[in-house]
């Protein structure tokens, strides 16, 4: 479970020269191209304020959502432009659940009864016999579970038939169990 937190701001930038402007914009827009930045809003004595997306807790990092220029009135890109800005993180919820997948597959083979044969004689009719009285019973469990920060170990069941069990080993993994009955 994590929890998705949103900064959203709309700021400007201004200079007399359209050259100057222009250097302001694509620096704006270099600053924000990449993801994996903080960004905070501080006081006026440099002090961060609690309006921030940082890295060092995020699960995602903090990325860009929307940069757009929206305004298109008075001044608008002659001496000024304005920007609005959407920007995300996801953060783990302490004490929260981590799993964010799980799937699992039981598959049975056969049922443990009786084989019967029907056996053609040399004269006479056909003769239906059991040949045994007990059948294999193949049981296969598998699945997967993914969490995130760690592996979810606590919400991987065990085997269904624990005393029949029997590893197998699948693409270097022990993770997959063959049950015999």
């Amino acid at each position: 479970m994590s929890l998705r937190v949103t900064l959203i701001g709309t700021g400007s930038t201004s200079d007399e020269l359209q050259d100057s402007l222009k250097e302001k914009i694509e620096r704006l827009e270099h600053e924000y191209r990449n993801d994996g930045f903080e960004a905070a809003l501080f006081h006026d004595d440099d002090e961060k304020s609690a309006h921030a997306l940082t890295n060092n807790n995020s699960i995602s990092g903090v990325r860009v959502v929307k940069m757009a220029y929206n305004q298109a009135s008075g001044a608008e890109y002659a001496t000024q432009r304005t920007c609005d800005i959407s920007l995300e993180a996801d953060y783990p919820v302490p004490g929260a659940n981590n799993l964010s997948a799980f799937s699992e597959t039981l598959r049975i083979v056969g049922n443990g009864g009786p084989r019967r044969r029907t056996i053609e004689t040399l004269s006479g009719p056909v003769q239906k016999q059991i040949v045994n009285k007990r059948t294999r019973v193949t049981a296969v469990q598998s699945g997967m579970a993914m969490g995130y920060l760690a592996y979810p170990w606590i919400y991987v069941p065990g085997p269904y038939f624990s005393a029949a069990l029997r590893r197998r080993s699948v693409g270097g993994c022990n993770q997959v169990a063959d049950s015999k009955l």
